[in-house]
């Protein structure tokens, strides 16, 4: 079972849209494509921009829109739970309502589900705070799954996603119940092979080839059977 299913689309363009309007220049003009470029040194360039505002980015990078964020003069928060949004476990210090994952619930979920790349054993607070260049502490993860912390920065949420390998909008949104994972799949994804074959089986796009991976998987399934 991937991670992909915990993480709902975001309509970047239509908040790019959005955004145009309420935070403009000090002049109150629009900021131009070529504004942005200027602005960052060519960071971003005007041809990033008009694709972004076109949709064409469907989960653009967080650096990029952190730089429009500041340009703008908006927090970079917004990209993800907009400015009216109740967020899971976000600065603002909503909680998850009704039917919707706290911040407990996902990390929990995320630390049964991976192991310690470094080692393959089950990770630790310790283990997730050390590969989040101690962005996070050891002593705020136990606090966090254990419910007493319901929001983190969103420094801490960008380097638990690069821990965990997660869009940073996993953090900003309620994704609905964490569905419960088998015994099986949780042991499956403690194996490095397995994870490795399931993330690149993840990035495949074609169907075709993804129907080619598992008829082979059935095959060399068939012969321990």
């Amino acid at each position: 079972m991937g991670l992909e299913h915990l993480v709902s689309g975001i309509d970047f363009a239509k908040r790019f849209k959005h955004f145009e309007e309420r935070y403009r220049k000090p002049d109150g003009t629009k900021w131009r494509n070529k504004d942005f470029e200027e602005a960052t040194g060519g960071f971003l360039t005007g041809n990033y921009i008009s694709n972004l505002k076109q949709g064409r980015y469907k989960n653009p990078r967080h650096d990029r829109l952190l730089a429009i964020a500041e340009v703008m003069g908006f927090p970079a928060e917004f990209w993800y739970y907009g400015e009216e949004e109740t967020l899971v476990g976000d600065p603002a210090g909503g909680v998850g309502g009704e039917g919707e994952s706290t911040l407990a619930e996902k990390l929990n979920f995320l630390m049964g589900a991976r192991n310690d790349p470094r080692t393959g054993e089950a990770l630790t607070d310790e283990a997730v705070s050390e590969l989040a260049a101690e962005a996070v502490s050891a002593e705020e993860i136990r606090a966090a799954r254990r419910g007493e912390i319901s929001r983190l920065t969103p420094a801490q949420y960008h380097a638990l996603s690069n821990v965990f390998g997660v869009d940073v909008a996993f953090w900003y949104r309620g994704f609905g119940q964490i569905p419960a994972v088998e015994a099986e799949t949780v042991e499956s994804l403690r194996d490095k092979d397995a994870e490795d074959v399931l993330n690149k089986f993840h990035r495949l796009r074609n169907p075709e080839d993804r129907a080619l991976i598992r008829s082979l998987l059935e095959r060399f399934s068939s012969r321990d059977e």
